[in-house]
């Protein structure tokens, strides 16, 4: 595996410091803490992030992606981290990455299209304790006539008061 980001990869990474450095700097974050925001994020950044193509990058083509991969996200995600960015954009991306290896074809032309556009955030549930483990997952889904019903709780959600979309880890038995 090669340590060098190729040279797509790095014109993503200089545009996005340029345009990070500019529209998000360590200070747009700190006025976010002080005004207490509600979105805990910058709406207006976040649609251009989206614009640019941000949460598409990992995203098949044939559901609306670019299909650039974890490398060139990666460059951002670098960048944001260098500028304390706040943003939706990891869960998404995580979401995507869910949908996209487990969903069901109607699953994916649906959400990865909303993701990839910027149309919805979605998250993921999955915490129900202080660490995670997979044999200890007590919120239940039990089918019903109309799809499932949901019961448990889950400790920690990333975005969750933002999401157009919850993807819940439970277990059907």
């Amino acid at each position: 595996m090669a340590l060098v980001i190729n040279e797509e990869q790095l014109m993503l990474k200089n545009s996005a410091r340029e345009f990070l450095v500019q529209k998000s700097p360590v200070s747009a974050l700190r006025a976010l803490r002080d005004q207490k925001h509600s979105l805990g994020y910058d709406e207006a950044i976040w649609n251009e992030m989206t614009g640019m193509g941000w949460t598409s990058l990992t995203i098949p083509e044939a559901y609306g992606g670019l299909e650039f991969g974890y490398v060139g996200l990666g460059q951002i995600l670098e960048e944001m981290g260098r500028c304390l960015v706040a943003s939706p954009l990891l869960s998404c991306i995580l979401s995507a990455t869910i949908i996209n290896n487990a969903g069901n074809d109607a699953q994916k032309n649906k959400y990865l299209n909303l993701i990839a556009s910027g149309e919805a955030v979605i998250v993921t549930a999955i915490d129900e304790k202080k660490r995670f483990s997979t044999t200890d997952i007590s919120t239940s889904a039990v089918r019903n006539d109309q799809g499932y019903i949901l019961n448990g709780q889950k400790s920690f959600v990333p975005d969750g008061h933002v999401a157009d979309y919850h993807i819940v880890l439970a277990r059907t038995s």
